[in-house]
């Protein structure tokens, strides 16, 4: 066991791995976290053999069980554990209804009498977790995205070449514009809208996007891209679809565009929410899961219809594109509140 005083860093075991390419939400959530703690002097670990101080695990990944809780706990190591709801994700079996609870959470309820504490990635997963029968501790930490990345400003690349670009890429960001603000809807351009998902389930809004795509035809005000995996037996006529991205390229497309829309079903914390309204981009939300939550204070709620949904964010437009510029989806806010959390949890004060 590591000490944590003198000068002995905190360790902490966290099951992520850093994948390069397109992925989804959790993952880029948690590697972005990685980064943070690192920052702040924690050590990070991946290897559950590994000495450690503290875990931080996440939902029911292949490699996350009651075993492994189980396993860590014996080693007197406190526990954090980042719940995740299975209602409309997991598949069938992990989805189905055990004793009136979903399998899903059902697996995750297990793990209580290990933890120290549980982390809610919104109010609503909390709600959801507490009436299916959760009475350990627990704190609600809205996720954050990596701002060096999902940000609403204009980047320069000020140097050519791979070489040239290393050298300079710290004189780079020292000179690089911040404050120069993304191109906006300007009121007169045909009005750019956008949905992103890494996943292929069709609560994830597909049913909705397809009868948008629809009536889309013949009208030219409204331009319409879908980035990331759609289900196979899913096309578009009328709405671009690019293949998923890396998260840049992703988010460069996003800065392209002018309000994302969400119109996923039981979302615990939409991070293509949050990727969206860091770039800049008011939202169209279905009131479903967390995604009010999430996006109340920056855009307009989808009531059945679409067009209706448009002409009220276009209403209210540069209202909304304000509110999104205090950036309140940074990754830093809510590793301030993951490290509280671990600092309280071991049991000392922080300074």
């Amino acid at each position: 066991m590591f000490a944590l005083s003198g000068n002995i860093a905190m360790k902490i075991f966290i099951n992520s791995r850093a994948i390069s390419g397109a992925w989804g939400g959790a993952n880029s959530f948690l590697n972005a976290l990685c980064h943070e703690f690192r920052r702040y002097g924690i050590k990070v670990t991946h290897d559950s053999n590994d000495e450690f101080d503290i875990a931080l695990l996440n939902a029911l990944v292949p490699d996350v069980n009651l075993e492994l809780v189980q396993s860590i706990h014996a080693r007197g190591i406190p526990i954090m554990h980042r719940k995740v709801g299975y209602e409309t994700s997991g598949g069938e079996k992990m989805q189905r209804l055990v004793d009136g609870v979903v399998f899903g959470e059902k697996l995750q309820l297990d793990f209580t009498p290990y933890l120290k504490m549980s982390i809610f990635q919104s109010n609503y997963s909390r709600d959801v977790f507490l009436k299916s029968g959760y009475d350990g501790n627990y704190v609600v930490i809205w996720n954050g995205v990596n701002d060096k990345i999902f940000h609403p400003y204009v980047q320069h690349n000020l140097f050519g070449g791979t070489k040239l670009r290393l050298l300079f890429s710290k004189l780079q960001t020292l000179l690089k514009k911040r404050n120069h603000l993304r191109p906006f809807w300007n009121g007169n351009e045909p009005l750019k809208v956008i949905m992103s998902s890494w996943a292929k389930a069709k609560t994830k809004g597909f049913p909705t996007y397809k009868e948008i795509d629809k009536q889309l035809a013949g009208r030219n005000d409204i331009h319409m891209t879908y980035v990331g995996r759609m289900p196979d037996d899913m096309t578009f006529d009328h709405i671009h679809v690019c293949e998923p991205l890396p998260h840049p390229k992703l988010a460069s497309l996003l800065r392209e565009h002018h309000v994302i829309l969400q119109l996923a079903e039981k979302e615990t914390c939409s991070n293509a929410l949050l990727e969206g309204i860091s770039c800049g981009l008011p939202a169209i939300y279905l009131d479903s899961g967390s995604n009010k939550e999430i996006a109340g204070e920056y855009g307009v709620e989808f009531r059945g219809d679409f067009f209706d949904a448009i002409e009220e964010v276009k209403a209210n437009y540069h209202f909304y594109v304000n509110r999104t510029l205090i950036h309140p989806y940074r990754i830093s806010l809510a590793a301030q509140q993951y490290r509280a959390m671990v600092h309280q949890v071991y049991g000392f004060s922080f300074i």
